[in-house]
């Protein structure tokens, strides 16, 4: 099984061997992470290879993550055992696991009723089946936004309102589930755009729009605020001030990691960064941190770098990654333990060829943690290989 101790120990040497922008940071950070087959960092590309699971749980602690927002799909149900590698592998590394779930049309009173069964299969049902408390689902993360609808564009300031009260209707159905099925410490949280609590956009009477966000509290543990498009720190401040110094439960800010280039919301990355860090002087403990959307846009510009074959997570595949698996040959380890060498694709609790290979097939991958790396001629590489190989046919599991 994984460990705290290993991943903050792969953690710091992944920071120390880093030459990024070091940013500030008091609030925690986190990410959506969708399930898209065509991202590299989509959670169909990531969950059930531990390698990869391994390799950006140590950059999630290397950029302060406390939590993920995955997209489970019907994991929960298909492949139960997928999902609990991935939450308690999470869990050792103190990040806590949220499952994602989106759907514009379950404020709805006729759609309720599948996203509650999604509700009660993919997370209670999931939920019940496991023993280690390691693997449970921790929250319930709903990106349920009303503005998507076909209908919002041409609906009355008044009738947005309405929307927004069937949403508040949604969240106390889920919370009432989940009550009920005795998983009270699941925890929900919502996205919000900024502008939600806007007078001028949406139809509130006068204190309905505080009493609404009251209401929500009784649901809801806390929510993402989406300030996109916002640029400037006062203009963020003026969209989630309000619900960070009233709201009953945990506000954080979100941040659109898509919009960094010329002619886009950030100029460049580092903007970006010093946004969040500058959240965090202004609002301290008051406030959660700071989420990006989406994962893939974030972890591609940090960049995140879960290497195959970089066995010590220095961001470089060598000859410290070699020595890693060859001091463990033969031997068993904790299943999916990546710094012990367990990195071949689903992972077998055992040190071997198919660890090695990974090794191989990524040398001189990444940067180098030094000036210089130690790197073995090609002809000993294959040689190497060569020796595994032998080695391979002659082990013994005992």
């Amino acid at each position: 099984m994984l460990n705290k101790t290993y991943f903050l120990v792969l953690a710091a040497a992944v920071m120390a061997g880093s030459c990024a922008t070091v940013h500030a940071q008091t609030g925690g950070r986190s990410a959506w992470m969708w399930t898209s087959s065509s991202d590299p960092y989509g959670a169909a590309n990531i969950l059930g290879d531990h390698a990869k699971e391994g390799g950006l749980i140590v950059d999630f602690l290397d950029q302060g993550f406390d939590r993920i927002y995955t997209s489970l799909g019907s994991w929960p149900v298909s492949d139960p055992d997928r999902v609990a590698h991935w939450n308690a592998s999470l869990d050792d590394a103190g990040i806590q696991s949220q499952m994602l779930l989106g759907e514009a049309s379950w404020i709805f009173p006729a759609s309720r009723p599948g996203l509650l069964n999604i509700i009660q299969t993919r997370l209670i049902d999931y939920n019940d089946s496991r023993t280690d408390p390691r693997e449970l689902i921790d929250a319930v993360h709903l990106d349920i936004e009303p503005h998507a609808l076909s209908q919002w564009s041409s609906s009355t300031n008044a009738e947005r309102r309405d929307f927004l009260l069937l949403m508040g209707e949604t969240y106390d159905e889920v919370r009432a589930l989940l009550d009920s099925s005795g998983q009270t410490q699941v925890e929900i949280y919502a996205d919000l755009p900024v502008w939600f609590d806007s007078s001028s956009s949406i139809g509130w009477d006068p204190g309905e729009r505080d009493q609404w966000f009251v209401d929500l509290g009784e649901s809801l543990d806390g929510f993402s605020m989406m300030a996109y498009e916002r640029d400037s720190l006062s203009h963020i401040a003026s969209g989630v001030g309000w619900e960070i110094a009233n709201f009953n439960g945990e506000v954080r800010v979100g941040l659109e990691a898509q919009a960094v280039g010329p002619g886009e919301t950030w100029a460049d990355f580092d903007e970006l960064m010093d946004m969040a860090d500058a959240l965090d002087n202004l609002y301290g403990n008051d406030f959660g941190g700071v989420d990006f959307h989406a994962l893939r846009h974030f972890a591609a510009q940090v960049p995140f770098s879960f290497l195959p074959g970089d066995v010590n997570g220095d961001g470089f595949v060598g000859i410290d990654d070699l020595n890693a698996i060859l001091s463990r040959w033969n031997q068993a380890v904790e299943l999916g333990n990546w710094g012990q060498g367990d990195i071949a694709g689903t992972g077998d609790g055992f040190v071997g060829i198919s660890d090695l290979n990974v090794v191989l097939a990524n040398w001189n991958a990444g940067t180098p943690p030094g000036a210089t790396a130690n790197v073995p001629e090609p002809t000993s590489l294959a040689l190497l290989a060569g020796f595994a190989g032998l080695a391979s046919v002659r082990r013994t599991r005992s």
